[in-house]
């Protein structure tokens, strides 16, 4: 903590997924909170993939404040050429303000394609487990009223914004779909602008 200034840390745990909308998948499930990102080891040919105890599925990742952000993206990668993209099968998103400190959860979340366009269509579930645990409940209040540190800030446009290196084109694709979803905001598309025209009637009525 007191050479990169974080205070405290969040453990998720990917226990399985259950009933995704793929043939004979090949799953692999990304992590990314923060400046750090994650993915498990992949598990062949099952709608219903369980990551076994001995198998890479869990991390810890620091928290440099306390209104942080966890996203879970489960992608299919069978059959994908290297330059091709891996299929999105959902997401999901944990609110780290929302969590109670040293406490453990065990929570099924639907998955989600989207983060801003509302889709009925089951896509499955994944099963997560995770604990949020703080060194200091003193630094986590006031990281409210301060900026936050950056520990990859070795240059002026990672001091704005996090970083996430990558090793490959893939490998960063996969973490900004976890993060936005497939619909990217501020892109144009036909369903993004149906879902803002279908928000926008509802809140007149």
């Amino acid at each position: 903590p007191k050479e990169d200034g974080r205070i405290g840390s969040l453990r998720i745990e990917i226990l399985g997924c259950v009933g995704l909308d793929r043939v004979k998948p090949e799953v692999s499930v990304y992590a990314v909170c923060g400046d750090c990102a994650f993915a498990t080891d992949t598990i062949d040919g099952s709608r219903s993939p369980m990551w076994p105890n001995s198998s890479k599925r869990a991390a810890v990742f620091p928290l440099h404040h306390a209104y942080a952000r966890a996203f879970i993206g489960v992608f299919d990668v069978k059959g994908q050429k290297e330059r091709e993209a891996d299929h999105l099968c959902g997401r999901v998103t944990i609110d780290v303000p929302s969590l109670r400190p040293d406490t453990e959860y065990d929570v099924t979340f639907p998955l989600r394609v989207s983060s801003f366009i509302y889709d009925r269509r089951p896509r499955g579930v994944v099963r997560v487990r995770f604990s949020l645990h703080w060194f200091s409940e003193r630094s986590a209040i006031l990281s409210y009223l301060k900026r936050p540190r950056n520990p990859l800030a070795f240059s002026k446009q990672a001091k704005k914004f996090p970083t996430i290196p990558g090793g490959d084109p893939r490998t960063f694709r996969n973490v900004a779909v976890t993060v936005h979803g497939r619909d990217f905001p501020g892109r144009y598309s036909r369903a993004a602008f149906r879902a803002t025209m279908r928000e926008f009637n509802l809140s007149q009525q």
